[in-house]
C-alpha cells in the first residue's frame, strides 16, 4: 500500500452510529463530520446540497486510520462498505485476473535489452534479440510484473545467466540474460536480492536466487 491513511467508511445500511477512533494524530474524531470538512471539495461527488451532505453524516458508520502495508480491499472480497480517504493516499495494484499474487521464473530465451547481451554478442535480427520478441516481453510484463534482477540491478552491463558453451565463454561473462525471476509489485517490492549465481553448476545457464524480506 501507500503511506498512511485516515478513512471514512460508509456503511450500506441507511442509519450507523459513528464510533470514535483514533486517527492520524491520536485525536477523537467522533465530532468530525463530512459538512465541517476541509476535504470535502476534494472527496465528495460534485453538486451534493447541504441537506444530502447532513445525510451523508448521518450514516458514515466510523473513522479509522489505514497503516502502510495494509489492505482496504482485496479482489474477490465481499463489498461490505464504501470508503472515503480523509488524508494520504492508497495504491492499487493489479495482480493476476482472480486476484493471485504472481511470481514467474524459468528460461524465456529473449535478452529483454541491448545491455542483456554482451557487446561482442549482440547481433541484430538474430532471434533472442529481435523487436518483436522484446516486444512480446514487454507486454508480458504489462505494467504488472516487474523483472526483480534488473530492478535491483539496473546499471550492471555484465549481468548474464547464460553463456555459449565455448571457448570459456562463461569463465570470461561473455554472455546472454535470458532467465529471469519476474513478480507482481507487491512481491518484487519485498525483495532484497536477485543474484544470478553465475559459479554454480555445471549448465550453460545459472540458477538464480530470490531472496525478500
Amino acid at each position: 500500500m501507500g503511506t498512511t491513511a485516515t478513512l471514512h467508511s460508509i456503511s450500506p445500511a441507511p442509519r450507523a452510529t459513528i464510533v470514535p477512533m483514533r486517527g492520524f494524530c491520536g485525536q477523537e474524531h467522533a465530532n468530525s463530520l463530512c459538512a465541517s470538512c476541509g476535504l470535502r471539495e476534494l472527496c465528495l461527488p460534485a453538486g451534493l446540497n447541504n441537506e444530502e451532505i447532513a445525510r451523508l453524516d448521518q450514516i458514515v458508520h466510523r473513522r479509522r486510520p489505514l497503516k502502510r502495508g495494509e489492505y482496504l480491499y482485496r479482489a474477490g472480497g465481499t463489498l461490505q462498505s464504501l470508503h472515503a480517504v480523509r488524508t494520504g493516499f492508497l495504491k492499487s495494484c493489479v495482480l493476476h485476473d482472480d486476484g493471485r499474487e504472481l511470481i514467474l521464473c524459468g528460461d524465456i530465451n529473449i535478452a529483454r535489452a541491448d545491455i542483456d547481451v554482451h557487446p561482442r554478442e549482440r547481433k541484430e535480427g538474430v532471434i533472442g534479440q529481435r523487436p518483436e520478441e522484446r516486444d512480446l516481453f514487454e507486454a508480458l510484463l504489462g505494467g504488472n510484473l516487474i523483472d526483480v534482477t534488473r530492478a535491483l540491478d539496473p546499471d550492471n552491463e555484465r549481468l548474464f545467466s547464460w553463456w555459449p558453451p565455448w571457448r570459456n565463454m562463461r569463465q570470461r561473462n561473455i554472455g546472454w540474460r535470458i532467465d529471469y525471476i519476474l513478480a507482481s509489485r507487491n512481491i518484487a517490492e519485498r525483495a532484497t536480492q536477485c543474484r544470478v549465481l553465475a559459479d554454480v553448476g555445471t549448465s550453460d545457464h545459472a540458477p538464480i536466487m530470490l531472496t525478500m524480506a
